[in-house]
């Protein structure tokens, strides 16, 4: 079974590197942030670094965003690789 991480604030600073640093140990990430127009810095960080990463708007103090968001991720198979 693969093991799957949500990460909130990852368009920059403690979100970005975590982000990187969990799909460096193996997990398949869902990176979100509130402006995905922002994910610029990101991308380049998960390039340099080989992994790749899902990354998807999220606003955690938006209820409809959290409910798009988390709808979508919700219903990937456990066993499917999040690209």
């Amino acid at each position: 079974m693969s093991r799957v991480a949500l990460v909130t604030g990852t368009s920059s600073g403690m979100g970005l590197s975590t982000a990187v640093l969990i799909a460096q140990s193996g997990f398949n990430v869902v990176a979100t942030m509130r402006d995905i127009a922002k994910s610029g810095p990101l991308e380049a960080k998960a390039n340099e670094a080989g992994v790749k990463l899902d990354m998807r708007r999220l606003d955690v103090q938006d209820d409809n965003s959290v409910n798009a968001c988390v709808g979508e991720w919700a219903v990937l198979p456990a066993d499917t690789s999040v690209p």
